[in-house]
């Protein structure tokens, strides 16, 4: 009853290990997106996305979006456009390395400068939501598959939004020490066999 008791316990705090490591992983993410600046970064031109590593940056974009190009996506009740930008696309291939996803294809005007301005979290093509869906859809709408190195800035995603989840990544990260060592204190009273 006891070697049983100890085994069940031993397995418990496993899952309580398992489940709040992987929990830690999936939010640290934003949790470390909430803890940036509230001015954003700017993007000038189309290879500083990836020279000066804005990927998952809190950015704003003074460009000329290919308004008459936008795709909209329709999924779970919402409309989400995908809005190439001009200047950021490939000359060889014609694909475009910049897209804004945005519920609203009009840019707001810029905090400092006025200008109409696209301000959000800068992301690679593959982490923006729904990216599989929105791939097929592109490359059909557009004629041109999605280039691997394409970026989206996904408007409206200010790092004060996350901030009410790095408490829970706190707590989350608190649940997992005392989890450790209780499990570590119920594995040194298994009994060993000889």
């Amino acid at each position: 009853m006891i070697l049983e008791s100890r085994k069940w316990r031993l397995i418990l705090q496993g899952l309580i290990l398992l489940v709040t490591t992987g929990l830690i992983l999936a939010f640290s993410g934003l949790a470390s997106y909430a803890l940036q600046d509230d001015s954003p970064h700017a993007i000038d031109g189309p290879h500083q996305p990836s020279k000066d590593s804005l990927t998952g940056r809190f950015t704003v974009l003074q460009a000329q979006a290919e308004l008459d190009r936008a795709v909209a996506l329709h999924r779970d009740g919402h409309t989400a456009y995908w809005v190439p930008v001009r200047g950021y696309s490939d000359k060889q291939e014609g694909v475009s390395k910049l897209f804004v996803l945005t519920d609203d294809i009009h840019p707001a005007p810029a905090p400092v400068t006025g200008a109409p301005a696209f301000i959000g979290r800068l992301v690679r093509f593959e982490d923006a939501p729904h990216a599989q869906d929105a791939r097929a859809v592109l490359a059909q709408a557009l004629n041109t598959p999605v280039a691997p190195d394409t970026y989206v800035l996904i408007e409206g995603d200010a790092p004060k939004a996350y901030r009410p989840m790095v408490p829970l990544v706190g707590g989350l990260g608190l649940v997992w020490f005392l989890s450790l060592v209780s499990f570590t204190r119920a594995w040194r009273r298994a009994p060993r066999r000889r």
